[in-house]
């Protein structure tokens, strides 16, 4: 990072992360640049460029492995060693930022993303694992291709008017993907290509905003229109598919002095299917499952509370849903998790969040969460999957000298992992602990995860004959040291 010099200023970043992962053949290995060059023509105005791009390889380990599995080896992964991919993505953006005036604000880009890359799938392994245990297949493995555009801008002004603030801007993109599957069998010689189709996506919206300030009063409201549309080509295509929503929200809140505030918040937002949703988990068109836009409006009532050696929050809200978008368990031949529209459904609950210092040094931070799932149909009520009614964590930190030490808790209750509500996975408590020490310009660090090794699952979906699960890793040490100069 260069800091300002001349008017300009120039930040880079250099990653490359590699792990062999827990399970076997989950390793990933990749590496990312990241450059931002600015100039600064006065206090007023500026412009920017950002470039960023990126390289990942990684094995796949997105089918789980039964308990008989597990039990012989904990590491066991339901993919294959020949399930891997390479994607590499580009994305930059060149911004202005400026005063009009000296009460109005003016920021607006243009970007584009590139992305290509490829994946592989072992069909005759999806099969058996998924489909039907007594498959015999060729040795079929799939390798899907993709490559996708995107290029778009966004404009935004913002006015300041005494206690009254008002933006408002558009933002739009086009972008397409192509999609190309080609087949491998061993001593077998294949020619052509599975498929080969593109789909075509524009998003356009418009937004306004205002907020109004009055001594402890505050008010947010805004409002969006935005038009999205699907279009598709390949050796089955159809016609272009539309949507056009309005999303809205209202926030309110009330400060009655520096210790105590009250809040509550109404917003309306949609979101389209995607692709995946569409085609039903198939990289291919065949039929469309739905095309349905799911729609929740959500309402938030909260107590902001502020003292010397606590601060806290409580939470309550309510998120009614219209053809909600819910997973349901199963995954498509694409790799992906399938959902389904819901026709009604809602999630509640009570989020509470407090930071205690009783004394120096000495830090409480705990979050805490309740909340109810349901999904409502003409025969039964379900609950969402992967959605644990309780969530905790709660940590303890303490610094002596040179010396930083904490604790934490993390325990999530049962869940369930497939939508009849069958099957579920029962909830866990993790301790972790760490503590680091800071030698001049160096900090060591050593930090434990799941100290007392207790068995615990992530998530599990339906095999073809019985449950599949993903096991955490069992404990684990990290070490690191952070240099600073």
């Amino acid at each position: 990072n260069s800091g300002l010099v001349n008017k300009f200023a120039v930040h880079m970043k250099a990653t490359h992360l590699q792990s062999d992962g827990y399970r076997e053949n989950s390793y990933n290995n990749s590496q990312s640049f990241f450059i931002k060059a600015g100039y600064f023509f006065n206090d007023h105005h500026s412009l920017d460029i950002l470039s960023f791009v990126g390289s990942s390889r990684n094995n796949q380990g997105w089918i789980g492995s039964t308990m008989d599995e597990i039990a012989l080896n904990p590491r066991h992964n339901g993919c294959t060693d020949s399930e891997n991919d390479h994607f590499i993505q580009n994305i930059n953006k060149l911004q202005y930022k400026g005063f009009i005036t000296d009460n109005v604000r003016l920021t607006s880009s243009v970007y584009y993303n590139w992305l290509s890359g490829w994946y592989n799938f072992d069909l005759d392994n999806f099969m058996q694992k998924m489909v039907d245990p007594s498959y015999i297949g060729e040795g079929e493995v799939d390798t899907y291709h993709l490559r996708h555009n995107m290029i778009g801008g966004n404009i935004a002004v913002k006015a300041y008017l005494n206690d009254f603030t008002i933006t408002g801007g558009v933002n739009g993109y086009t972008f397409n993907r192509n999609h190309i599957g080609t087949i491998t069998i061993p001593n077998v010689v294949v020619d052509g290509n599975l498929w080969n189709n593109t789909g075509y996506k524009n998003d356009f919206n418009a937004f306004v905003k205002g907020e109004y300030s009055y001594r402890g009063f505050n008010v947010v409201g805004n409002v969006q229109y935005r038009h999205a549309d699907f279009n598709y080509k390949g050796d089955k295509d159809f016609d272009k598919i539309n949507w056009d929503f309005l999303n809205w929200s209202v926030n309110a809140k009330y400060k009655f002095n520096n210790s105590h505030e009250l809040y509550a918040v109404a917003t309306q937002v949609h979101r389209e299917p995607t692709r995946s949703d569409m085609f039903g988990g198939e990289e291919n068109f065949i039929n469309l499952v739905t095309t349905q836009a799911e729609s929740v409006i959500d309402y938030e009532f909260g107590y902001n509370i502020t003292f010397d050696k606590f601060v806290g929050n409580i939470n309550l809200y309510y998120m009614d849903f219209d053809n909600e978008l819910i997973l349901n368990g199963a995954y498509g031949t694409n790799g992906l998790p399938i959902r389904q529209s819901a026709a009604n459904s809602y999630r509640t609950g009570v989020e509470v969040s407090w930071t205690y210092t009783p004394v120096k040094n000495l830090v409480l931070r705990n979050t805490t969460s309740y909340s109810i799932n349901r999904i409502e149909t003409d025969y039964e009520i379900l609950t969402h999957i992967m959605s644990p009614n309780w969530l905790v964590n709660q940590n303890v930190d303490y610094t002596i000298g040179n010396f930083n030490i904490g604790a934490n808790l993390k325990y999530i209750s049962d869940f369930y992992f497939e939508l009849s509500n069958t099957y579920k996975l029962e909830g866990s408590a993790k301790f972790g602990a760490y503590v680091y020490y800071t030698l001049g310009d160096i900090t060591f660090g050593l930090k434990a995860n799941n100290i007392f090794n207790k068995q615990s699952f992530s998530n599990g979906m339906m095999g073809a004959v019985e449950p599949l699960y993903f096991i955490d890793a069992p404990r684990t040490f990290f070490f690191d040291m952070r240099f600073n100069f």
